[in-house]
């Protein structure tokens, strides 16, 4: 009866996610602990312990949080740090058992499990396409019956508003839309390759079309950027003489671990070598480097422990502003937001030297894993893209701790996890 449970809810749960991606942001948390929940119903104890106690991957993530828990007694950020570090800790370690306890259910659930997931993976792309292409429907009229929320492209004067909605500018709905295009980039690649492994080459071709264009049509960059760089590492990885090496899996991982312990140093460097020709482009672009650069020198005067969990953000409202970024452009720009919208930099920042060794150990771990757990070239070329995609969102997007990112990420692999575990025993 558990096992029924178990299969039937983790598959509602799946679908429950595609939806409140777009509609409810702050609620992955919710869905993940639900999810986990589930699974914890339906695992089997003998097995997760087995697991739990052996794998390299967990112990690297455990040290991780008891690292992070640990950085609230030195940390700028106060008070605040000890509460805040400790539900950011249960939610890493949530979104950490959420894939060990889906992949420990009887074969029956996690087969109901994967089939839903895949469902649900293709559901986020349609919903994606669907808002991209007509305008926002759903999430319009969401906002507005919920939240008495009106998106226009220009305030109305104040003697012709509406006294029943709130108006707020046409820019912030789209900018909603990032939260869901980020988990579509992700999925792209690896739902397209399972079914093409599966030989289901008209759903590949058409999941992996409708993925590209609602990724391309959102306003942010990060997104499309991710997933191109994805679709770069699956191309290389199906280069029969490439793909098959078995030291590949080995040289990935060592250079994720490399890329975590140099951020800093690559970010000025990159910042030094290439303001005058950023400064010229997108404006966004210059003024994310430029906060990587100057998130470093904080770095530099606290490399070993760092300044504690949370302590972007306390450095963040003080509200320091960069010197002119762009000469002549009319607006400041903030020196350092609520995160340095780069997961290995803030790790730097607030864990130090220590949590960044830690952090590429993770990381190392993760992609070794992640590369041995697909199989046939086409499957594991592009579960690793889908690897590659979630790492360059969360090095360019995003505060690594935001409870919604670290629910989503969980949720996500687990289901991938089951998708390509159903193909590993077919």
């Amino acid at each position: 009866m558990r096992d029924k449970i178990a299969g039937v809810g983790l598959a509602t749960v799946f679908v429950l996610l595609a939806i409140v991606l777009l509609l409810v942001e702050r609620a992955p948390p919710i869905v993940c602990a639900i999810a986990l929940l589930l699974a914890a119903a339906g695992t089997r104890l003998p097995a997760l312990r087995l697991q739990l106690t052996s794998n390299p991957l967990l112990w690297a993530g455990a040290a991780l949080v008891a690292w992070l828990v640990l950085s609230a007694s030195w940390s700028i950020a106060g008070t605040e740090a000890l509460s805040n570090g400790l539900r950011i800790a249960a939610m890493i370690i949530a979104a950490f058992l959420l894939p060990v306890l889906c992949l420990n259910q009887p074969r029956q659930t996690q087969d109901l499990a994967a089939r839903w997931a895949l469902i649900a993976s293709c559901l986020v792309l349609v919903l994606l396409l669907i808002e991209t292409l007509f305008d926002m429907p759903l999430l319009r009229t969401a906002r507005y019956y919920v939240n008495g929320e009106l998106f226009v492209n220009g305030l109305p004067p104040l003697e012709e508003r509406r006294t029943d909605v709130t108006y707020f500018q046409e820019l912030y709905l789209a900018n909603r839309l990032s939260h869901i295009a980020s988990i579509a980039a992700i999925l792209v690649l690896p739902v397209t390759g399972i079914l093409w492994q599966r030989n289901q080459r008209l759903g590949a071709v058409a999941v992996f079309a409708v993925g590209c264009a609602g990724v391309a049509l959102v306003p942010t960059q990060t997104p499309m950027l991710a997933l191109l760089l994805g679709l770069a590492v699956a191309s290389i990885m199906l280069i029969p003489k490439i793909g098959h090496s078995r030291r590949l899996g080995v040289a990935l991982a060592v250079l994720v671990a490399i890329g975590v312990v140099t951020s800093p140093w690559l970010a000025q460097t990159a910042y030094a070598a290439l303001h005058d020709a950023l400064a010229s482009s997108d404006i966004s672009i210059i003024h994310r480097v430029a906060i990587w650069d100057y998130t470093a020198g904080f770095i530099a005067e606290r490399p070993i422990a760092g300044y504690g969990i949370e302590a972007a953000r306390t450095l963040g409202r003080e509200g320091a502003n960069l010197a002119e970024l762009v000469p002549g452009h009319p607006y400041a720009f903030q020196a350092l937001p609520l995160h340095p919208h780069n997961a290995s930099i803030q790790i730097w920042l607030e864990l130090g030297g220590v949590g960044a060794l830690i952090f590429a150990l993770f990381l190392f771990a993760v992609t070794r894993t992640v590369h041995a757990y697909a199989e046939q070239p086409v499957a594991r070329a592009t579960l690793m893209a889908g690897l590659v995609v979630g790492l360059a969102v969360a090095h360019l997007s995003y505060g690594i701790w935001q409870y919604w990112w670290v629910a989503s990420l969980g949720m996500i692999y687990a289901m991938l996890a089951l998708i390509f575990a159903s193909e590993r025993t077919s």
